[in-house]
């Protein structure tokens, strides 16, 4: 989704820069490609652990096309002013809640340095591509109103 601010988005929460975590899927699946230098606007959730935002993403916010509960989605804001594209090698590991069977997990990763975004970036160097990283100037985030949620 592609949103011009205007001044009617006035928020109580502003800053210059700030990070979104764009997982591969929610990006192939209900995403809008994108590039630097566009304005955008992203329904966004906040990690609820502080862990999971600086250990596995890199970012306090992440995308989120898909839950229907707006009142704990946010509205964020801005131009496109770096994308990192993500990618790495998963190798299965018996998984703790099951008898049988393993989960793949992520044991290496490679970031690359990308102008523009479609969900879809081709693997490299035996990597798998999984998440962007995107950082946007001009950050403005609040909360999302009823009517921006229009997905179920």
């Amino acid at each position: 989704m592609t949103y011009m601010p205007n001044s009617s988005d006035a928020t109580p929460s502003r800053s210059q820069r700030c990070a979104i975590y764009i997982s591969d899927w929610q990006m192939q699946c209900c995403g809008t490609p994108f590039k630097i230098g566009d304005a955008v606007g992203w329904l966004v959730c906040k990690y609820e652990d502080d862990w999971q935002d600086k250990a596995l993403h890199g970012a306090e916010y992440y995308y989120e096309h898909h839950s229907a509960d707006w009142n704990k989605l946010y509205m964020a804001t801005g131009i496109v002013d770096a994308i990192t594209a993500r990618y790495c090698r998963y190798e299965p590991r018996p998984n703790p809640n099951m008898k049988q069977g393993s989960i793949l997990y992520p044991v290496y990763q490679k970031s690359v340095g990308i102008k523009e975004a479609d969900g879809w970036e081709a693997d490299i160097d035996g990597l798998a591509f999984f998440s962007y990283l995107v950082e946007l100037c001009d950050c403005t985030i609040r909360p999302a109103k009823e009517d921006e949620v229009t997905f179920e």
